[in-house]
């Protein structure tokens, strides 16, 4: 069961601080880079894997 928490932790750390690196951009005065796309997509994919964890467990 722990094991299950820290990859839940470690996804959790991935889809923040993402978030974060796109808010940066976002304050710099720039929100439509290449590299915020990119963020938002591991985001959504982060977010799967969260919601599918959370069924199988």
């Amino acid at each position: 069961m722990v094991l299950v928490g820290a990859r839940m932790l470690a996804l959790v750390h991935v889809l923040l601080s993402r978030i974060f690196d796109m808010r940066e951009t976002v304050r710099a005065g720039d929100p439509a880079l290449p590299e915020n796309a990119a963020r938002l997509r591991l985001v959504a994919w982060c977010l799967l894997m969260i919601e599918v964890r959370r069924w199988r467990f």
